[in-house]
């Protein structure tokens, strides 16, 4: 994970670290709490630091989630892991999830340019196939997702900047 992550960035080794050690943890948590909820069993409903959470089990189909990649590495992982139960990665980012087991096709990541990714992100909202739209980025992008979410009928949360 640390090789994906510093391969197209120059910051400081221990800050990387740090960063790549709080991902591990929220995978961990996050997984511990998704498992319990999986098998029917029932999650606490309270944290120490009093946060309410709830999950409910409902298969939902091909969702799209889109995380930012202008910023640290655990906000970039979190939209990821909760479809599941930085700085602009490296294209490796994904062999991070192969090599933990997670099947072919789950985890996607698309390429695109700026001039190129209405278009790209219009194509993929038309697919009938697509039920859920998680997005996190900016107020302009954000605003088209919830346009093409609108007129296409997706559900979708939006967090923008």
């Amino acid at each position: 994970m640390h090789k994906a992550y510093t391969s197209k960035q120059e910051i400081n080794k221990l800050f990387v670290q740090y960063l790549v050690i709080a991902a591990c943890h929220l995978i961990e948590a996050t997984a511990s709490v998704i498992a319990a909820a999986v098998t029917e069993d029932i999650p606490p409903n309270r944290r120490e630091n009093d946060d309410n959470y709830l999950f409910k089990r409902e298969l939902l189909g091909i969702c799209l989630t889109m995380a930012p990649w202008s910023v640290p590495i655990n906000f970039s992982i979190k939209p990821i892991i909760n479809c599941f139960g930085s700085r602009q990665h490296s294209t490796r980012a994904q062999l991070i999830f192969q090599e933990a087991g997670l099947p072919d096709g789950c985890l996607n990541i698309i390429h695109s340019s700026r001039e190129s990714t209405p278009s790209v992100i219009e194509k993929i909202l038309a697919d009938s196939r697509l039920r859920d739209v998680c997005f996190s980025g900016s107020s302009t992008l954000g605003r088209q997702m919830g346009r093409l979410s609108d007129y296409y009928l997706k559900p979708s949360v939006l967090e923008v900047s």
